[in-house]
């Protein structure tokens, strides 16, 4: 049984919830304090530390809540909790990897769980998201502002010295920029984290009736320099949160149109001023006309991905093969290696190698998660209006239809998970800054 958490003056000034709101600062700017780590220690990757802190703020939480009643615990995170024990589970007994300190601290979808635990468990202030949308605008603009200068002027500017494989291709279009989050986890936190946050400023500048247009056009610049299909494809999902489907209407609709031609006019123009090559980037990047275009090219891959999950998925059905391949303690898998032939590094569809990995009764879990998860936010979208989280969270979805990413501890996704509960809170108990004496029960939001 979930237990019932009150809101009150002293819970929120509970030592538990200001470290709380401690972690989520230090997610939010994780991106530029791992620089700081990776420079200043010899780790590779800020995930490690950040991972740690974690921990301790999830040991603080449980021991507050065994004081104060329990914890919030939303059906979502009952089933990421559950494929987070599946992941170690398959890991030690099927991969056979050593359940080590590293290992322990290293599995991103157990710490994403505890993370979004945190999330759940915390009380935001109004001052307080306030500063962290201030703070996240910042994080956007100097996201933008890294990326053109390692596009224009200096390629290894603020690079992790142990990424330089995402900027070694010989050629300048298949080089991948990560702006400030090559000390954090490359191309992929990059794109996870720089569309959520342009969906929530979006929003919030919505509801305070401010311009999203030059927004738009910086994520454009961002995604375009990265070089990422997928990062293009959840930039035009962030259209959503400022054009919203149940207010479809000829005027919305000539409004999105005139919006993206305005956007795309405007980014080319900038990049040209740059010297950025765009036409070069469409044909040889995009549509990839060097490899015989996309049907030869990224569409091959993906449908050798459905190709290849045809042959060895039978062999593993219900508890799957285990990720061999990736992770702390990976040996290799060799029998997909042999059949994938250079072809492709990986079965490049993440709900195929889901399967594959850990079969039907690992991913189940995790498909429940997602649907309860966005049901959730969904929820509160439609209530209040307020869709940036939803949008934010969709390219997770999206991205894995052409990536394999299977964690949420990323810094985009956890702040997306942070507004909805901000939202949802406030909605519930917007009385209580008025008249904070009075202890509320929350409900628990289940979905």
């Amino acid at each position: 049984m979930i237990a019932r958490q009150y809101y009150t003056t002293t819970l929120k000034r509970t030592p538990a919830n200001s470290i709380n709101l401690l972690l989520l600062m230090a997610i939010a700017f994780s991106p530029l304090l791992s620089y700081f780590i990776v420079t200043f220690t010899s780790v590779k990757s800020g995930t490690y530390v950040f991972n740690m802190l974690i921990a301790a703020t999830v040991v603080v939480l449980l021991l507050e809540a065994h004081k104060n009643g329990g914890l919030r615990f939303p059906f979502y995170l009952r089933y990421l909790g559950i494929f987070a024990l599946y992941t170690i589970f398959s890991d030690l007994f099927l991969a056979n990897k050593s359940f080590t300190f590293t290992y322990l601290f290293k599995n991103q979808v157990l710490f994403g769980f505890l993370a979004a635990l945190v999330i759940e468990n915390t009380w935001f202030s109004k001052p307080y998201m306030k500063k962290l949308t201030s703070y996240l605008k910042i994080l956007f603009w100097l996201s933008v502002v890294v990326i053109l200068i390692q596009q224009t002027i200096d390629y290894n500017f603020l690079l992790n010295p142990h990424s330089l494989e995402e900027v070694e291709a010989t050629e300048e279009m298949e080089r991948r920029f990560s702006s400030i989050y090559s000390y954090l986890g490359g191309t992929i936190y990059a794109g996870l984290t720089v569309v959520p946050i342009l969906s929530i400023i979006i929003a919030e500048n919505i509801k305070r009736n401010k311009p999203a247009m030059v927004y738009y056009v910086a994520g454009a610049i961002f995604s375009l320099i990265n070089k990422s299909r997928w990062i293009l494809i959840n930039l035009f999902i962030t259209l959503f949160t400022k054009f919203t489907l149940r207010k479809t209407s000829l005027v919305q609709i000539f409004r999105l149109v005139l919006m993206i031609v305005v956007v795309s006019f405007a980014t080319s123009w900038v990049l040209s001023y740059f010297g950025f090559n765009i036409d070069e980037l469409v044909a040889e990047r995009l549509l990839e006309t060097k490899h015989g275009g996309l049907k030869e090219g990224a569409a091959s891959t993906r449908l050798l991905a459905f190709e290849i999950f045809g042959k060895v998925y039978p062999d593993n059905p219900v508890l799957g093969k285990g990720n061999l391949s990736w992770g702390e303690g990976a040996t290799g898998d060799k029998e997909l290696t042999a059949l994938l032939k250079g072809r492709s590094s990986q079965i490049h569809v993440g709900y195929l190698s889901l399967f594959y990995w850990y079969g039907m009764l690992g991913t189940l879990p995790f498909i429940f998660f997602l649907w309860c998860l966005m049901k959730k936010l969904h929820n509160t979208a439609k209530r209040l209006d307020y869709w940036g989280p939803y949008w934010g969270m969709m390219g997770f979805i999206v991205a894995n239809l052409t990536l394999v990413h299977l964690n949420m501890n990323i810094p985009g996704l956890l702040i997306c998970l942070a507004y909805n509960k901000y939202y949802e809170q406030y909605k519930v108990v917007q009385k209580t800054e008025e008249a904070p004496e009075t202890p509320l029960t929350v409900p628990q939001y289940e979905v």
